[in-house]
């Protein structure tokens, strides 16, 4: 589900980035399906992001003690926001040397963390995600805590079900009431609070998953696997519909995807995670075992996502000036093919050299937490 959030982005910055150099439009016929949902796939990123928390935590892989709490947050500093700062830099000296002289509202709001793409240029202004997200992670151990202390106190499981159909509607309400301030991007899209519900659903969807196994016997099976599959497909099918007609005049067509759509993904994708779960109901309480994904490629991508999401902005700006003189169609298929390779092996290079990294400062956070 990484992956296919990731190629949403990847598509349509593709788009936006190539079109013009390429002569490759879209204008409503079958081409639709390559308007693919860009922000549907960051809230796909935002709501996994949220059910491997929970799962960190409720597998106590992290502790609530305040030891345990700062290897968690140290760790996501480590593995998120440094080599974020790291690219930035490095995308700034190589590309905007001047960006932050004649942006310094740019820098202030970065080191406070309330960078929300604006102002920005390809490459950096889509590193917001990460500023977002940050809040997020802060809150986490926290909302895990109380998740928690709920659960051991109730006797009926089903309860998360209520919750977790609670948090979508205060979600999907919220956006509707605030979407007509006609500052969704602000507001809505890259605001913390307003993708909480989408985080907080994932922390909640692993818990229901554990306490709940028995219910989820039909999504478990091959057919349940085959149904959240094509529920994913049609929404993305719907999406694209929307993004290019809203694109070409329809402005209701944009409303109903920035309002609701935030909404149908949650439960679309959160129906696809628990059947592709492989739950065993009589492990460990009913505890879930990771997604299993026998696809070396799909494992390879999901394990650079981060990365890929970080440089691809870049490097399709980058290779605009080598549109090839062929085909419109042609010509815009091997831009992205290419920006595609380039960028897979970028990002395997700076994964690779930051794990390296990482490894020896994460060992060494451990070390200095046992102690």
């Amino acid at each position: 589900m990484r992956v296919f959030a990731l190629f949403l982005v990847f598509i349509l910055h593709s788009y936006i980035l190539l079109a013009d150099v390429t002569g490759f439009t879209i204008d409503g016929g079958w081409e639709f399906i390559l308007k693919t949902p860009a922000w549907a796939g960051v809230w796909i990123f935002i709501l996994l992001g949220g059910y491997l928390a929970g799962l960190g935590f409720f597998k106590s892989r992290y502790e609530y003690s305040s030891k345990g709490i700062i290897r968690y947050y140290l760790t996501r500093l480590v593995k998120i926001i440094i080599p974020t700062f790291f690219f930035i830099i490095l995308v700034c000296l190589l590309a905007y040397p001047s960006f932050f002289l004649d942006n310094p509202e740019a820098l202030i709001s970065m080191l406070t963390f309330r960078y929300n793409g604006i102002p920005g240029v390809v490459g950096i202004g889509a590193t917001w995600y990460v500023f977002t997200i940050f809040w997020l992670y802060l809150i986490t151990p926290f909302l895990c805590l109380f998740i928690d202390f709920i659960d051991g106190r109730i006797k009926n499981f089903r309860i998360w079900y209520l919750v977790f159909i609670s948090i979508v509607l205060i979600g999907a309400f919220w956006r509707f009431i605030a979407y007509p301030s006609g500052d969704w991007y602000r507001l809505l899209y890259t605001n913390p609070l307003s993708n909480i519900d989408l985080w907080l659903c994932g922390i909640v969807l692993y818990k229901l998953i554990i306490r709940c196994a028995g219910d989820f016997s039909f999504l478990f099976s091959n057919r349940g696997k085959i149904f959240s599959s094509l529920l994913v497909i049609i929404a993305f099918l719907t999406n694209c519909y929307l993004y290019c007609w809203g694109d070409l005049g329809f402005p209701d067509y944009i409303r109903i995807y920035c309002v609701y759509y935030p909404s149908v993904w949650l439960l679309v994708v959160s129906l696809y995670i628990v059947a592709f779960s492989n739950q065993d109901a009589q492990a460990e309480n009913s505890n879930p075992q990771k997604c299993r994904n026998h696809a070396v490629l799909i494992n390879f991508l999901a394990g650079i996502s981060f990365e890929f999401y970080l440089w691809h902005s870049i490097i399709l700006n980058g290779l605009r000036p080598y549109a090839l003189d062929v085909s419109p169609l042609l010509n815009y298929v091997v831009m992205i093919l290419l920006a595609f390779v380039i960028t897979v092996g970028v990002s395997f290079v700076f994964r690779t050299a930051f794990d390296v990294i990482n490894g020896r400062v994460i060992k060494s956070i451990n070390h200095i937490l046992k102690d």
